[in-house]
């Protein structure tokens, strides 16, 4: 008999950032502030699961964007945008004009290979 919990049998995706400072909030979450103006950033696995690396869901404040059982190499949507090539994915976070916080949730990889990144952004 082993003691375990859930979150044992997931591996975090290791990724190097450009442009955003996120903190670690728990082994599979990493969190970021962002400014009202918006944001340029990207990642990039790295590791042993860097190859994993793609976005397979996004949700702004609550709301999915995407069909979460397709991963996409790049959307847009009224928030901003994202690209990827190869491991690396270039973020762009366009200004909050709203007078509420914004909350975008992405899920970074899949399966047992994920990366759970959630960032907050100023409201105007």
């Amino acid at each position: 008999m082993s003691c375990s919990t859930e979150d044992e049998k997931f591996t975090p995706i290791e990724l190097s950032t450009e442009g955003i400072d996120f903190r670690v909030e728990d082994m599979l979450t990493l969190t970021a502030n962002v400014p009202q103006e918006g944001i340029e950033f990207s990642l990039t696995g790295i590791g042993v699961y860097a190859d994993k690396v793609c976005v397979s869901d996004i949700t702004v404040d609550g709301h999915i964007q995407n069909d979460p059982s397709m991963p996409i190499i790049s959307f847009c949507g009224d928030w901003g945008s994202y690209e990827q090539n190869g491991n690396t994915i270039d973020f762009t976070i366009v200004p909050n004009q709203g007078d509420k916080i914004r909350l975008f949730e992405f899920t970074i990889g899949g399966g047992y290979w994920v990366r759970f990144l959630k960032i907050t952004q100023a409201k105007e």
